[in-house]
């Protein structure tokens, strides 16, 4: 079982450009989303790995600064026996800098920004039907995308309640 879909946006907002004082109308792009299950242990149970993606471009880079960021990863449900309703989830985050907010950037002597990764894993616990924590760990590769900064290590938790 999968779900896929893409499709495309438009706004006629007007945008402020990099380097220009003059704004720029009219925004576009395009985005791309697949889910897709590639393992389930037991057809009648909740139980398997899914793997996803999702793609965005936003080619204009006088007004995007990440015109291309692409999301990849995969969610294991039940993956410790007798957590069956648990999630354990890694994903990968690659967004790649405009050349034009790269430019406007080295013009404020801020560094030339080429792109950013972030990898992540997390284990959402289900407390109950309605309530969950989720540890979670990030390692932020190339941060701002200068190579100025080091890698960062993020550790954090997220609290959910589903109404």
């Amino acid at each position: 079982m999968g779900h896929y879909w893409m499709g495309c946006y438009h706004s006629t907002a007007e945008y402020s450009q990099f380097n220009s004082s003059i704004p720029a109308a009219n925004s576009f792009g395009l985005y791309w989303h697949a889910d897709q299950v590639v393992y389930k242990p037991n057809s009648n149970k909740n139980v398997g790995l899914i793997l996803w993606s999702d793609y965005v471009l936003c080619p204009q880079e006088n007004i995007s600064a990440l015109p291309f960021e692409v999301n990849a990863g995969g969610i294991y449900t039940g993956l410790i026996p007798g957590r069956e309703n648990d999630f354990t989830t890694f994903g990968v985050i690659y967004g790649n800098f405009s050349s034009n907010y790269a430019n406007a950037q080295q013009q404020l002597g801020n560094g030339y920004p080429t792109y950013e990764l972030v990898l992540e894993s997390g284990y959402r616990i289900n407390l109950t039907k309605f309530s969950y924590v989720q540890p979670d760990v990030q390692w932020i590769i190339n941060p701002c995308g200068l190579g100025s900064t080091p890698n960062a290590l993020v550790i954090g938790a997220e609290i959910g309640v589903v109404f």
